[in-house]
C-alpha cells in the first residue's frame, strides 16, 4: 500500500467526521460503563451488516527474503435485509484486503456496496483463531470501510467484535487515533465509533482525533 494511498484514507476518515457527527443538540452520549447491554438489538434492527473474516496463508508468497510472507486475507461480505419480509438476503463478497504484519498491501473489490441512504447497519468482526492474532489488520480493514459507508450516506451503528478481542482491539484503535470517551461533550466535529462485544461485557465509545491522547469527559 503506497504512502499516497494511506494519506488518502486518512483524509477520507477526517472528511467523514462531518457525516458521523454527534448532533449539537445532544449534550452527551450514554455512559458506556452503565448502559444496559443488549447486542441482539443491533443485529435485529440493522438494515445491513458487513462481516469481516480473517484467514492467514503462511505459505503464500513465501520465498527467500520475501517481504510479504506470511499473508493475512481479510474478506468482507455484505448482507442486506429484504424490505418485503425483513429476512436477510444472502451474503455477497464486497472486498478482500491483504495484509502483512498488520500493514495493508492489496485490495480487491468485487462489486459496489448496496446500502441505501439513511439506512442503519453494523460492522462485525467474526471470531477465529487467525482473528485473535491479527487484530491490527482487522481494525484497519474495519476503519477503511467507514468512508465507503459514509459516501453512500448510510449510518454504521456499531462495530461488533468478539469478546475475547475487545481490549486488544481497544489498543489498536488508539494506534489509529480513536480514543476512548467516557461521556462525550456533544462536539459536532467528533467522529464517534461505538464498539460492542458479541457477548455481554464490553460497550464503549471512541472518537477520532488528530491530536493524540485526549479523552472527552
Amino acid at each position: 500500500m503506497s504512502r499516497a494511498m494511506a494519506n488518502s484514507v486518512r483524509i477520507l476518515l477526517s472528511a467523514a467526521a462531518t457525516l458521523m457527527a454527534v448532533p449539537a443538540a445532544v449534550s452527551s452520549l450514554p455512559n458506556s460503563e452503565t448502559t444496559p447491554f443488549n447486542n441482539e438489538k443491533y443485529e435485529e434492527s440493522a438494515d445491513w451488516k458487513l462481516t469481516l473474516q480473517a484467514k492467514e496463508f503462511k505459505e503464500y508468497l513465501k520465498f527467500n527474503r520475501s517481504p510479504l510472507s506470511p499473508v493475512l486475507c481479510v474478506k468482507v461480505n455484505s448482507q442486506v435485509r429484504n424490505e418485503l419480509d425483513g429476512n436477510w438476503k444472502e451474503k455477497r463478497p464486497y472486498e478482500t484486503f491483504w495484509y502483512h504484519n498488520g500493514a495493508p498491501f492489496g485490495l480487491r473489490r468485487y462489486e459496489k456496496l448496496n446500502l441505501k441512504e439513511d439506512s442503519h447497519g453494523i460492522i462485525k468482526i467474526e471470531s477465529s483463531p487467525d482473528a485473535q492474532q491479527q487484530t491490527r489488520a482487522l481494525v484497519n480493514a474495519a476503519l477503511r470501510l467507514l468512508p465507503d459507508i459514509y459516501h453512500l450516506q448510510a449510518i454504521p451503528v456499531v462495530l461488533m467484535v468478539p469478546h475475547e478481542l475487545c481490549y486488544t482491539i481497544e489498543s489498536d484503535l488508539s494506534s489509529s487515533r480513536f480514543y476512548k470517551a467516557k461521556v462525550t461533550t456533544g462536539d459536532a466535529s467528533a467522529l464517534i465509533l461505538h464498539v460492542v462485544s458479541t457477548q455481554p461485557g464490553y460497550d464503549r465509545y471512541f472518537y477520532y482525533s488528530i491530536r493524540s491522547g485526549e479523552i472527552l469527559e
